[in-house]
């Protein structure tokens, strides 16, 4: 139980409620949003890339997946098997990986791929990726 309660977590968009709005920067995600631009929202830990982003979502009629990065992410099949589960679909049963011709990059098109109506995927507290990572 705990871990489902864990990966809960993981996929949830923080709650805006009760913090001070960005209004500038966030009339610049809005513009890059409506010229169907991608965003990249960086700083250093602190300064409200979460909260910009949670706002945002708050505002917009949009389909989000959010993605809460975490150490246990370096580990492949874990990365894998959480981001079956933040896209709405069960994880498969057998290792994706157990079979030498199935790659990463096959895997992620085939999650990807899958994912309509989703037109904004958040992730959160990407500093946890470390330059080493796979």
């Amino acid at each position: 139980m705990r871990k489902n309660k864990r990966c809960h977590i993981k996929f949830t968009i923080p709650s805006t409620e009760g913090l001070y709005f960005r209004e500038r920067l966030l009339g610049r995600v809005k513009e890059a949003s409506r010229l169907g631009r991608h965003h990249w929202i960086s700083g250093p830990p602190g300064s409200g890339k979460t909260t910009l982003a949670a706002t945002f979502i708050a505002q917009m009629p949009k389909q989000v997946v959010w993605y809460r990065v975490e150490q246990s992410d370096r580990d492949v099949r874990a990365f894998i098997q959480h981001l079956y589960l933040a896209a709405g679909h069960k994880a498969p049963a057998n290792d994706p990986f157990s079979a030498e011709e199935v790659s990463l990059s096959q895997t992620l098109y085939e999650i990807f791929g899958s994912l309509s109506g989703i037109s904004l995927w958040v992730w959160d507290n990407c500093e946890h990726i470390q330059t080493d990572a796979p």
